[in-house]
């Protein structure tokens, strides 16, 4: 489980910070034939890209399972466009996998440049105010190159690829806190974001995963997966959706979640944030809608003890954990009465325009 350190958190709800997420699957796709190459590849239109711009993308099996997400990225070198394809770390050699063997008879070149830049995010209301460059237009995925450094625009602030060992120090205009890797990922889930191992793999359908409308493209030509996926969509409905879940306490990643007896789905990532309590992200049967009181399965070994808020399902190996299914992304409760018993202070972020200025020279 996430357990984001409370004044981290506070950082980048209300102001700004920097988090360190070292290196990532990266992918230089160049050539005539790079967006021909990678149209056919991924789910969403990349030969719509113009220099500066971006988008979400999935690589499918032909059944439309996820093989990996990623973000494109667009940039121009004189006058003609090239692609970086980035994605966690994991996805590498399925990347370079697709990267191989459709490459074959297009006129393109490819390298991997995974070793050679690390990740910095930047998160906060407050991200635009602490950078001592120009940012990328708030388009998600929108991008510029500023000192060797790539900046993308994120939901939560703007990412920066430097150079591997470089410091991001003279991208910023002064000392940013830093933020651990739980803080990023307590907000991925109360965003409802999906991530690659925990709630996207090899027997996730986009539908099902709930980006499709981020990922998917209906109006360009034929990709891998691609029937399947237009199928479900015009035709169908997908048996299982994305949803979060408000916990009575913590669980593991893959714990089962049943209702009425029967499994309908497994945890994927669990948080304990400090706004919502005890929270995580889910693919359950779709009849299992929000607002329902569900059961999950935490595994406890000989001479543990129960987590709070955990009732016991036998007296040898396990208990079960009380939960509500969950709208995403998930908001505050209406009335304060309402409120979890772990979240402190209501809504804190900071009114529009109250960013600290930097010290002036």
């Amino acid at each position: 489980m996430f357990v984001p350190d409370p004044q981290q958190y506070a950082t980048a709800l209300d102001d700004a910070g920097i988090a360190a997420l070292g290196r990532r699957a990266l992918f230089e796709v160049r050539g005539p034939d790079a967006a021909e190459l990678l149209q056919g590849q991924l789910t969403n239109d990349i030969a719509a890209l113009s220099a500066g711009a971006g988008c979400y993308a999935l690589l499918l099996t032909h059944k439309a399972r996820i093989r990996a997400d990623m973000r494109v990225l667009c940039f121009a070198e004189d006058g003609s466009r090239y692609f970086v394809l980035e994605s966690e770390p994991q996805a590498a050699p399925v990347l370079r996998h697709m990267l191989t063997h459709a490459a074959v008879g297009l006129n393109v070149t490819w390298r991997e440049l995974s070793e050679q830049r690390e990740l910095w995010m930047v998160v906060g209301p407050c991200t635009d105010e602490a950078l001592a460059v120009s940012p990328p237009s708030k388009v998600e995925h929108s991008l510029c190159v500023a000192d060797d450094a790539w900046l993308v625009r994120t939901y939560l602030g703007v990412d920066l690829f430097v150079p591997s060992g470089d410091s991001p120090n003279s991208l910023l205009s002064t000392a940013l806190p830093t933020l651990e890797r739980d803080v990023i990922e307590c907000l991925r889930i109360e965003h409802g974001r999906p991530r690659l191992g925990l709630e996207l793999g090899s027997t996730t359908m986009p539908a099902e995963a709930g980006v499709v409308e981020r990922a998917v493209s209906f109006t360009k030509g034929c990709y891998v997966g691609q029937e399947p996926v237009a199928r479900l969509h015009y035709r169908g409905r997908a048996n299982r959706l994305l949803r979060g879940l408000r916990l009575a306490s913590a669980v593991a990643t893959g714990a089962p979640v049943r209702h009425e007896g029967r499994e309908v789905g497994r945890v994927g990532s669990c948080a304990r944030s400090p706004r919502f309590g005890v929270i995580g992200l889910a693919l359950l049967r779709r009849e299992v809608e929000p607002g329902t009181r569900v059961a999950v399965d935490a595994s406890v070994t000989d001479g543990e003890s129960a987590p709070a808020g955990a009732e016991a399902a036998s007296s040898v190996a396990s208990v079960t954990v009380s939960a509500e299914v969950s709208t995403l992304p998930f908001t505050l409760p209406s009335t304060p009465a309402e409120a979890p018993a772990e979240s402190q202070g209501g809504d804190r972020r900071r009114p529009q325009g109250a960013c600290a200025q930097p010290p002036p020279g």
